[in-house]
């Protein structure tokens, strides 16, 4: 009797079991086919598109056919069997669709399915979630197979950025990019002119400024910067009282007063390799690699008798120099990237840098260290954001510091799946931006992809941190830095579209942005077959010189940022390669003479112009100077710094390396290397004034002179070997100090 009592109950709670598991599958089934389906009260009259579409119920869930779907919608869809994949696209949006994947791209976003997508008879289905993830507005009643979107703004679309999240979801998103982006390139580089170090490095940093003409003070000059306000890194610098010199891997502190000119002190650290710094106030802000062994991995090594592994990291130092001869380190922070730009606003210290994502390494994610907690910290997996549609196996990293607090001031350090190629900051943002390749690798559509864009990331600057705002994109890539700026809440870039080696296949164009990035105005096509050369930002008006075989001067009009508009443009030999305003009405242009051989255009001499655009209608160039032949150049043109500018004080002067040129042997010979002095009168005519060369002997690099300053009545010209000082007004030689074997 105990045992039939026993088997009725034990038989009894099986049922209640299998009751409770049943009600819980249909609970499930019933909120994938309803509760998780968007059902928007949708009033007839406010309907934009309906229509019914097929589903087939698997397990209790309605599943819908994904090619009827968005073909309904216009979108073209393609089945990749090699992938087995489905890609659904029309004009910028685009969805990739793996089986056996539980993840799926939607305009860049990696979205995790919570049902996979299944095949039935060579037809592609998805189940409700999918809908929920990418549409809005919308209603589907599976009864009914209806489905209905209240407006044109059927996908959902988001300005937050999105996480990586996991190690799991970084190698999905790696590998899509690495799909996507199959031939491009290596971010892994630092883009910037640096000197001093020994050998000439061809980067190319490049800053971002307000386009305003520099305002030196009476007594000394200052680097040449863009944005008013926002200072740039050099390396050469001067306070008015001492000139700060980066040579190699020293940086020299040298007393300027000529009664008293000397070294005061030599600042180097061990293994450090500095590229570039700043003073401000009594602080020296050092930006350099540290080359050193990884001490963590160092005990492990030696046990096992291996080569150490050697670390190639950034290195921000931070000096007291408030007593020139007795310096002190402050900060020690060391990033895991490499160097792209920095800016320092008031005491608010910013940085960008580039890190490849190698698979060599188990551990993937960026890291910092910094000398206030004395730890190594990675930053985590869901802290790391990726902009949608410009992933790349690269993080870009932002830093930055309050230097006011430096004892208390947590250092700010963001990274994001993605990269940088050129930055403009002003007072309150900065801007990065990205050349985007766009490969035709699925054979999809000839106007999707095989094109090259610029995306640009803006980041709200608040008291020494980076706040991501939004980003943007336009066709065509930037040349450097100038070809960026902000304007009255508006972003404004100038690009080239296409190559100009090809006939007649570059264009160029300036676009105007909103404060979202947003496009809002653009000019209509300008020199087609040629390409940007340089840009100048000014108020209203932007100046632009393109080239192939001639130099084309435009002046556009930007009063109206909806309507840019050619006002006019000249056409002269030769090309500017950096344009510096003078004041409202003319604009220095320093570039390359040309040469035109057989039809061919050689390059000649190094060419400074002075462009009158009082009338904005016909620009002139009103003057120009020449300084050598085939075989010249200048730093300038690659990079702004090396320019010393003065319109109170009257003076222009950068380095120039001269060149004759033999048309008989057609070799060009070396004439010499120095700082070339001009001044303007009061027609705005060029003078050249002379020049002030520290060679010894024929073409020495280390004489070569790299930067030329002011102090007072004394002008200071910087070589690896020596700092010369020469009258302001006669050039006069009054004095050199040695920096070679310090």
């Amino acid at each position: 009797m105990k045992r039939k009592v026993f088997l009725i109950i034990f038989i009894f709670i099986l049922f209640l079991i299998a009751y409770s598991l049943g009600f819980s599958q249909n609970d499930i089934d019933k909120n994938l086919s309803e509760k998780n389906i968007n059902q928007e009260n949708i009033d007839k009259k406010d309907i934009y598109k309906e229509f019914s579409i097929t589903n087939t119920t698997i397990g209790s869930n309605p599943y819908i056919h994904i090619r009827e779907l968005f073909e309904k919608l216009g979108f073209s869809v393609k089945w990749i069997d090699k992938e087995r994949a489905v890609l659904i696209y029309k004009e910028k949006d685009f969805v990739k669709l793996t089986l056996n994947d539980d993840y799926f791209v939607f305009n860049g976003r990696l979205i995790k399915h919570k049902i996979r997508p299944i095949i039935r008879k060579d037809k592609v289905y998805v189940t409700a979630d999918f809908l929920n993830n990418v549409f809005n507005n919308f209603k589907y009643e599976s009864s009914t197979e209806l489905l209905t979107f209240k407006s044109p703004d059927i996908f959902k679309t988001s300005t937050k950025l999105p996480s990586v999240e996991t190690k799991e979801k970084l190698d999905k998103l790696i590998d899509y990019s690495n799909q996507m982006n199959s031939y491009g390139k290596d971010y892994d580089t630092v883009e910037t002119i640096i000197e001093g170090r020994g050998s000439s490095l061809n980067r190319n940093l490049q800053s971002k400024a307000k386009n305003e003409v520099n305002k030196q003070s009476a007594d000394h000059s200052e680097t040449n910067i863009q944005v008013q306000g926002v200072d740039e890194a050099d390396i050469v610098k001067t306070d008015g009282s001492y000139i700060y010199t980066l040579n190699k891997n020293n940086i020299y502190i040298v007393k300027g007063a000529k009664d008293d000119f000397r070294i005061v002190n030599t600042i180097h650290s061990k293994d450090y390799d500095p590229l570039e710094f700043y003073i401000k106030d009594n602080k020296l802000i050092t930006i350099g690699y540290f080359h050193g062994v990884k001490l963590d991995k160092q005990e492990e090594n030696n046990k096992l008798k291996i080569a150490p592994d050697f670390s190639n990291s950034l290195k921000v130092l931070v000096y007291d120099i408030s007593d020139k001869s007795n310096t002190s380190l402050l900060r020690d922070i060391e990033l895991d990237g490499n160097y792209l730009s920095s800016r320092l606003i008031d005491n608010n210290f910013y940085l960008v840098a580039n890190k490849g994502v190698y698979y060599g390494n188990q551990e993937i994610r960026p890291y910092y260290k910094d000398s206030v907690d004395k730890k190594k910290s990675f930053i985590n997996y869901e802290d790391i954001r990726y902009f949608p549609e410009s992933v790349y196996n690269n993080y870009l990293i932002t830093l930055g510091l309050d230097l006011n607090n430096l004892d208390s001031s947590k250092v700010d350090v963001n990274a994001y799946l993605g990269s940088g190629n050129n930055m403009y900051v002003s007072t309150e943002s900065m801007y990065i931006s990205q050349d985007k390749y766009k490969y035709n690798i699925y054979n999809i559509d000839e106007n999707f992809y095989n094109e090259t864009t610029s995306s640009i990331f803006k980041f709200n600057l608040e008291n020494g941190k980076t706040i991501y705002s939004n980003n943007g994109e336009v066709p065509g890539r930037i040349l450097n830095q100038f070809s960026m700026d902000e304007y009255k809440g508006n972003f404004r870039i100038a690009t080239t579209k296409g190559d100009s080696w090809r006939d007649n296949e570059s264009i160029n164009n300036v676009y105007v942005l909103d404060e979202n990035l947003k496009l809002i105005g653009k000019t209509k096509d300008l020199a087609p077959g040629e390409k940007i050369y340089s840009v100048r930002f000014m108020g209203d008006k932007v100046y632009v010189v393109t080239f192939r075989q001639i130099d084309p001067f435009y002046v556009i009009d930007l009063t109206n940022p909806k309507k840019p508009e050619v006002l006019g443009y000249l056409k002269i030999p030769g090309y500017s390669s950096y344009l510096h305003p003078y004041d409202e009405n003319h604009i220095i242009g320093i570039g390359m003479d040309t040469i035109d051989k057989d039809g061919r255009v050689l390059s000649g001499g190094v060419k400074i112009s002075m462009f009158d655009v009082t009338d904005y209608n016909n620009p002139i160039e009103l003057d120009k100077i020449i300084i050598g032949e085939k075989g010249s150049h200048t730093d300038i043109l690659h990079g702004h710094k090396s320019l010393l500018f003065s319109k109170k004080r009257n003076i222009l002067a950068f380095p120039i390396y001269a060149s004759s040129y033999d048309k008989g042997t057609y070799k060009h010979n070396f004439e010499t290397q120095g700082a070339f002095v001009f001044k303007i009168d009061e027609n705005y005519n060029l003078k050249l004034r002379g020049d002030i060369s520290h060679l010894d002997k024929e073409n020495d690099y280390n004489s070569y002179v790299k930067r030329v300053l002011f102090i007072d009545n004394n002008l200071y010209t910087i070589s690896n070997n020596k700092i010369k000082i020469s009258n302001f007004d006669t050039l006069e030689n009054i004095k050199e100090l040695s920096l070679k074997d310090q």
